[in-house]
């Protein structure tokens, strides 16, 4: 759709990762591209999994300030690339701006917030948007975490809107937010681009139990994977035929992988590592097992629904209305032993009667009203 406008969105995102705010961020550059504007996309970490992904019609940019596949610390090498790259945004913007176009500025996650935040500080008709997915200031150390909550209320406040994805997400953050610039605008439901790869098909196929259990995000502390490989291990104690497949990547990996070897259940724990589109292959699978510490509104559950399959997860972010009407079964707590019990409740059901999870997804998040609602924020 061509439109004569001088509008044009920036959107910053920390890497193209498969993480659920990277996702999320390329689907709308895509769905404003597809509206008519002229959008730019600029990735600050080199990862290009969801590279694939971006319209062709879309400038991306790649500043590669650093890899995602490395553990480095920050460095002055890291600051110093990271100065160059927002001061190239600015120099862009302010191109744009000398052509009289109008600026929104649309971010995702912390170090993209911080970036637009100062490529844009005192440029005139540039509109800056960030998006909040998350209910706390996560981060690597304890050391950050206090830089990175007040960084978010001066950004915050500043910009000219904050965009919330969930009701837990603006009931923990927003209250720092003082100005009236606060809005939730649900998820995008993200469309397929992939199709089914044999390799994956075969490694699911050859691998597969009576029981069959699917886990999918980064591998990290907050995700708990820990306790469900407990889980797993006692199930396969009291007699279970059951394998766990784990789609993701991360720093845990080495620890959940040992953890697997020291339990004897490495042939039944599956690392799938790192898939585009995992849901593509949940008709393999019983039900999906979510044992994070930590969520707000989490993309696989809303996946693993709108497949109709079965969800048994803690009780953390939005994943309580997610999983209202029986749509999956909250767990009272992390515990290995509630996990083990909740897995055998729902395994033994002779007669599962499974509700239509995706009538309710694909009714509550409709992307037609969640563009209109982002668009409400570019032409206020």
């Amino acid at each position: 759709m061509n439109r004569n406008r001088k509008d044009i969105v920036y959107f910053v995102s920390s890497s193209l990762n498969l993480g659920g705010a990277e996702i999320q961020c390329v689907e709308l550059a895509n769905r404003l591209e597809q509206e008519g504007f002229e959008v730019r996309f600029y990735s600050l970490k080199y990862d290009n999994i969801l590279k694939s992904k971006i319209s062709k019609n879309i400038q991306l940019r790649e500043f590669k300030i650093y890899s995602t596949q490395t553990k480095e610390k920050t460095t002055l090498g890291t600051l110093y690339w990271w100065i160059m790259a927002t001061l190239q945004l600015r120099k862009e913007m302010r191109i744009d701006l000398r052509n009289n176009k109008k600026i929104s500025i649309i971010s995702f996650m912390f170090h993209s917030w911080l970036t637009s935040f100062v490529s844009s500080l005192f440029l005139r008709n540039v509109k800056n948007i960030i998006a909040v997915r998350n209910s706390k200031m996560a981060s690597r150390g304890n050391k950050t975490k206090i830089f990175r909550l007040f960084s978010y209320i001066i950004i915050g406040n500043l910009s000219k809107y904050v965009v919330f994805n969930s009701q837990f997400s603006i009931k923990a953050l927003g209250k720092y937010i003082i100005k009236n610039n606060k809005r939730v605008i649900k998820n995008l439901m993200v469309e397929s681009q992939e199709k089914l790869d044999k390799n994956i098909e075969d490694k699911l196929v050859n691998s597969k139990s009576q029981y069959n259990i699917v886990s999918v995000g980064r591998l990290d502390k907050l995700k708990n994977y820990t306790q469900s490989i407990y889980g797993i291990h006692t199930l396969i104690e009291q007699g279970f035929d059951v394998t766990f497949f784990i789609f993701g990547t991360g720093s845990e990996y080495p620890n959940l992988k040992q953890l697997s070897v020291k339990l004897k259940i490495e042939d039944k724990i599956v690392f799938m590592e790192r898939v585009p589109e995992p849901y593509l292959y949940f008709h393999h699978f019983d039900l999906l097992l979510q044992t994070s510490k930590h969520e707000s509104f989490p993309n696989s559950i809303v996946e693993a629904l709108n497949q109709n399959l079965f969800v048994i997860s803690t009780n953390v972010g939005d994943v309580k209305v997610l999983l209202d009407e029986q749509r999956g079964l909250l767990l009272e707590s992390d515990n290995k032993d509630v996990i083990v019990e909740s897995l055998i409740s729902y395994l033994k059901q002779s007669n599962q009667n499974i509700t239509d999870s995706k009538k309710f997804i694909q009714g509550f998040l409709n992307n037609e009203d969640t563009v209109s609602d982002w668009l409400k924020l570019i032409y206020s």
